[in-house]
């Protein structure tokens, strides 16, 4: 055996341990964040973030894979959305998988995108809110124009 091949082979015995650490400890983290939007939050809106969009010329396919928040088997959760976008627009192969299951590198590089993911989804609350508000103000006028009573608020 080389040299080289004995310092790498030695310094992944090294990193083995941390890139585990920092795996689990990811782990945790989407589970706290899962815990807060469902059981103290009850937000229930989706949004979505891309994790990756890679264009592969030699087939002409694009590769997409976004984070999700939102219904999963009947749960709001964050999962990951894997898929092809043919030239043409077309898309195919798409495939759903909960964070928790998905592989080692794809959780590492999606659990970058949370920060970006909670963003999303305050924007989604707001415009929730105050379309609603809108919404409720001019189905008041409606009721008042014709001759039902008014919502107290």
């Amino acid at each position: 055996m080389t040299e080289p091949l004995r310092q790498q082979i030695a310094r992944l015995r090294e990193l083995a341990p941390e890139l585990n650490e920092v795996t689990d400890k990811a782990t945790r983290l989407v589970g706290v964040v899962e815990k807060f939007l469902n059981e103290e939050l009850s937000l229930g809106i989706p949004c979505r973030v891309t994790v990756s969009d890679s264009w592969d010329p030699s087939d002409e396919l694009r590769h997409c894979k976004d984070l999700h928040y939102g219904r999963f088997e009947g749960k709001f959760r964050l999962y990951v959305a894997e898929y092809t976008i043919y030239h043409d627009g077309e898309g195919d192969n798409y495939k759903e998988t909960p964070w928790s299951s998905c592989p080692r590198d794809l959780k590492l590089a999606s659990f970058q995108k949370i920060p970006d993911l909670l963003a999303d989804l305050t924007k989604k609350v707001e415009q929730a809110i105050k379309e609603t508000e809108g919404t409720g103000k001019t189905i008041q006028e409606l009721l008042k124009a014709i001759g039902g009573k008014e919502e107290s608020e």
